[in-house]
C-alpha cells in the first residue's frame, strides 16, 4: 500500500511510509505494485520515484557545473578542457554543457577558447 501523501509544508508529495518501512526503495515499492496489478498505486509510485531521480540529476548536474566554472573561471578555458579530457571515465557526464561553462570560462577570464 502507497503512502504518497502531500505535505504542506513541503508543498508537494512525499512518501510517509510507517517506522518499520521506512528504507525500502521507492522502486521495490513500485515493482510489489505491479505484481500485484495495484496500477494505479504503480503509476503513483513510478511518477514519484521519476521526481525523485530528477531531484538528484538536477543537484549533480548543478554541482558538475560549478566545478567546471570554478576550475574554468580560474585558470582559464584550456585548463578546463584538459581537466575534462584527463578525467575520461567521467567524460559523459563532464560533457553536458560544457560549451555553454567553456563560454562562462572564456568570459570570466578573458582568455578565449582554444
Amino acid at each position: 500500500m502507497s503512502h504518497l501523501k502531500y505535505s504542506p509544508k513541503l508543498r508537494r508529495v512525499i512518501r510517509q511510509d510507517p517506522v518499520d518501512q521506512i528504507g525500502r526503495s521507492t522502486f521495490s515499492l513500485a515493482k510489489a505494485a505491479i505484481r500485484q496489478d495495484r496500477r494505479s498505486e504503480a503509476a503513483g509510485l513510478i511518477q514519484y520515484m521519476r521526481f525523485e531521480y530528477l531531484t538528484i540529476y538536477e543537484f549533480l548536474i548543478g554541482w558538475k557545473d560549478d566545478l567546471l566554472d570554478y576550475i574554468g573561471g580560474k585558470w582559464g578555458p584550456t585548463a578546463l578542457r584538459r581537466s575534462v579530457a584527463e578525467t575520461p571515465d567521467a567524460l559523459p557526464i563532464l560533457q553536458l554543457n560544457s560549451g555553454s561553462v567553456l563560454r562562462r570560462a572564456a568570459a570570466t577570464t578573458g582568455v578565449a577558447q582554444p
